[in-house]
């Protein structure tokens, strides 16, 4: 199966919840599915990188003010990656992960 996790917060992020939807995504591979993730970049430019055999598609995103190990994408920025994305991936599940 190809499960599509969205999430505000990933590898390389350190917290909680990049932790535990790294987990998960990492037990569903070894299960044999296909497993991508869809989360912000660590910079403005859209990027697909692997974190092991997690595909992840990070969408171009700002820093927090005052707290800048945390990364937003912007509105205007997000619906249409995440769309084309979604089309390009074709997931059987889609998984939103947030804290």
């Amino acid at each position: 199966m190809k499960l599509l996790f969205g999430t505000d917060t990933y590898y390389p992020s350190v917290n909680g919840p990049s932790y535990f939807t790294q987990r998960l995504a990492a037990g569903f591979q070894r299960r044999g599915h296909e497993v991508h993730v869809i989360c912000p970049s660590q910079s403005m430019r859209s990027t697909i990188t692997q974190h092991g055999c997690v595909v992840m598609h990070g969408i171009a995103s700002l820093p927090v003010p005052l707290y800048t190990a945390l990364r937003f994408s912007p509105l205007p920025f997000v619906y249409n990656r995440i769309l084309s994305a979604v089309q390009r991936i074709k997931p059987d599940v889609i998984h939103i992960q947030n804290h």
